[in-house]
């Protein structure tokens, strides 16, 4: 009976631990993206309209970020996102946005959960048909990704990073002169930037 209880005992430590090291191994998480950027100095916008009027603007100087859940981050998929009906509808759970342009180029990001797996891999997917000539595609512990870095001058590069992990996909594009704001979120989430393809 001894044996029975600690045999049971260790069972279920593992099973925990095995539950907590993969509930913990999620690199595209919302909360610490929203995290990262107010980190970089962009500003929370409080509601989807305050964001639409600042990646409406399409200005240099002019920046924002907004990371909402349920209806609000339907809106910013349906309102924002694909405000052109380019991409098929999709329940989302969770959204986030970023819109950075200054004087060194123009990056934005979007990150969604989807309630369906299978509609990330469909999005992501659509979204890797944008890219005719990847320079890298892969894959690594859970995490697809497809990367483009190209030069559109001898000064900008024009940057591409798509990431799917299980049901949540995150699209980082730019058109920049500098690096270290895709090479600083990369390197915080642990993910490949496209500086480095």
């Amino acid at each position: 009976m001894k044996y029975l209880k600690n045999a049971l005992c260790a069972a279920m430590v593992f099973v925990m631990l095995l539950c907590l090291t993969s509930c913990g191994t999620s690199r595209l998480d919302h909360k610490k993206l929203a995290q990262f950027l107010d980190k970089q100095d962009i500003d929370e916008c409080e509601d989807i309209d305050d964001y639409t009027k600042i990646y409406g603007k399409m200005k240099k100087g002019s920046e924002g970020f907004i990371s909402v859940e349920g209806k609000e981050a339907q809106k910013v998929y349906n309102k924002i996102f694909n405000r052109l009906n380019q991409y098929s509808k999709y329940d989302i759970s969770y959204a986030t946005a970023a819109y950075i342009y200054d004087s060194d180029g123009l990056n934005y990001l979007f990150m969604f959960t989807f309630e369906d797996e299978k509609d990330a891999e469909k999005f992501y997917k659509k979204l890797n048909k944008q890219i005719d000539d990847p320079d890298e595609e892969g894959e690594e512990k859970g995490l697809s990704f497809t990367l483009a870095n190209q030069k559109k001058s001898t000064k900008k590069s024009y940057i591409t990073g798509i990431y799917l992990e299980k049901n949540t996909v995150l699209f980082l594009k730019g058109t920049t002169s500098d690096e270290d704001f895709a090479d600083d979120l990369c390197a915080e989430f642990k993910i490949p930037s496209p500086f480095d393809a």
